[in-house]
This record gives structure tokens, C-alpha cells and sequence, in this order.
């Protein structure tokens, strides 16, 4: 399972390559209000802290970490990467910058995770 910090351009292109693969995935705001429609996706919203982060990930059992929370969620991007050197998770970080170049590699390591 894949979790996509969004709320930003970032985290929605990275959500429309996971719902044209069909994967299943979580996709997490901090206020829920950015407007996307998901089929293959779960919305979860509000703030995690690392406790919070780690316990979702264990019992979701979450296998790839996308970071593409806005530029500026510093304390937000440490979190993440806090929480996946702990559980020792996959963590990919889509900035605007190199967001081509990410987004063309989700699919696959979308099936990677899915074990096909």
C-alpha cells in the first residue's frame, strides 16, 4: 500500500498516476480540502505526528511513502522522513522541480509494491 502526502499539484499528479494503474493507495491532506476525486484512493485528512504516522503505517501496512506536501511543511517533511528511516519504508519526495521525472516512476514502483 502507498501513502501520498499531497494538498499540493505534486501530490494530485502523483494521485492521477496511481488511479490510471489501478493501485490502491491513501492519500493524505493536513485540512482535506483540496477537491480530487479518487477511486482507487482513500482520503485521510488532519495532522500527523511521527506517533500517529508510524501507528497508520503499520496498520495499513504501508510499503512506499510519497512526499509531495507543499514546499514550505518543513516540520511536516522531517516527520516523514523520521518515520520512514524508523520503519525502515521507502520514501520518495516530489518537488515541483523534478515532478516529471518522479511521477513517470510511481507506476512502477506502484507495481512493486503490489507484488506484480
Amino acid at each position: 500500500m502507498i501513502l501520498i502526502f499531497g494538498g499540493t499539484t505534486e501530490g494530485r499528479k502523483a494521485a492521477e498516476v496511481l488511479e490510471e494503474a489501478g493501485s490502491p493507495y491513501f492519500y493524505s491532506t493536513k485540512t482535506g480540502e483540496q477537491d480530487i476525486v479518487l477511486h482507487h484512493g482513500t482520503i485521510i485528512s488532519g495532522a500527523l505526528d511521527a506517533t500517529a504516522m508510524k501507528a497508520f503505517c503499520r496498520e495499513q501496512g504501508i510499503q512506499l511513502v510519497v512526499d509531495a506536501a507543499h514546499p514550505f511543511a518543513s516540520q511536516l517533511h522531517e516527520t516523514i522522513a523520521h518515520v520512514c528511516s524508523d520503519l525502515q519504508l521507502p520514501g520518495l519526495m516530489i518537488t515541483h522541480k523534478f515532478r516529471q521525472t518522479f511521477i513517470r516512476c510511481l507506476p512502477l514502483l506502484a507495481c512493486k509494491v503490489s507484488g506484480n
